[in-house]
């Protein structure tokens, strides 16, 4: 078993134990955690232990990006003064 996989093995028994979790909530986070691992090792070249807040971040960056890829398309994402005036509409209409 990999370095990753056991701290995966050891969060996931802490959530259970401390929080009791249901056994789809820890699969969640046992898949999530592991998508992640997966990144940083193909594109940081590093484990989850080494992983900091900008690994996480450039994370969520990669991942929005590639959404928007797959929603809108490659050459239709918007640019960032649109996205941000999508948000504003969105949560104008929340209100």
């Amino acid at each position: 078993m990999n370095d990753n996989a056991e701290l995966l093995d050891e969060f996931c028994d802490a959530l259970w134990l401390e929080d009791g979790l249901s056994r789809n909530s820890l699969d969640s986070y046992r898949r999530d955690l592991r998508i992640f691992s997966e990144w940083l090792a193909e594109s940081r070249h590093q484990s989850l232990i080494e992983a900091g807040h900008s690994e996480l971040l450039a994370y969520l960056a990669a991942r929005f990006q590639n959404s928007i890829k797959i929603i809108v398309g490659p050459k239709e994402a918007p640019s960032p003064p649109q996205a941000n005036k999508t948000s504003q509409k969105i949560q104008s209409a929340a209100k």
